[in-house]
């Protein structure tokens, strides 16, 4: 699918991250680590090498931590 950018750098001072939104029927095959926002369950998924988990429930609230990085590396 031509809508998953590998390695795409977010510019300073980005406030958000688009995360690609795909039905079940049209999940891609996968990447190891990828991430999509399953919308026939709603839930977001990841790809763990063999198979689409779920990382969140539909009746739950979704927390993403934030992690701020300085320095060279």
């Amino acid at each position: 699918m031509g809508r998953f950018v590998k390695n795409q750098e977010l510019g300073q001072g980005a406030t958000s991250v688009e995360i690609p939104q795909v039905s079940t029927a049209n999940r891609p095959s996968g990447q190891n680590g990828q991430i999509i926002y399953n919308t026939t369950t709603s839930t977001y998924q990841a790809y763990n090498g063999s198979a689409w988990n779920n990382v969140s429930e539909a009746s739950r609230e979704k927390t993403l931590t934030v992690d701020t990085f300085q320095g060279d590396g």
